[in-house]
C-alpha cells in the first residue's frame, strides 16, 4: 500500500499515506535515523574547525532540518 501511494502522489494520498505510516509506527525509527545523521553530521563539522559564522550556520541548518515535523 505504501509503495503504491508513493507511486501516485497526490494530496488526499498523502493523508493516506501519513496514516499508514503512523500505524507503522514508523516515525519514530525515521527520527532515530535522522538524529544519527544529524549527530554524525555535526561532529563532522567540529572536525572542519569552519570560520564564523559558517559553522554556526550549518549547525543551525542541521538542526532545523532534523527538528521538521510533518
Amino acid at each position: 500500500a505504501v509503495a503504491t501511494l508513493l507511486a501516485t502522489p497526490g494530496e488526499a494520498d498523502t493523508a493516506e499515506l501519513l496514516g499508514l505510516l503512523e500505524a507503522l509506527a514508523i516515525r519514530p525509527k525515521a527520527q532515530a535515523l535522522a538524529q544519527a545523521a544529524a549527530d554524525e553530521a555535526l561532529r563532522a563539522l567540529t572536525v572542519l574547525q569552519l570560520q564564523p559564522p559558517w559553522g554556526q550556520r550549518f549547525e543551525q541548518l542541521v538542526q532545523f532540518v532534523v527538528a521538521r515535523a510533518v
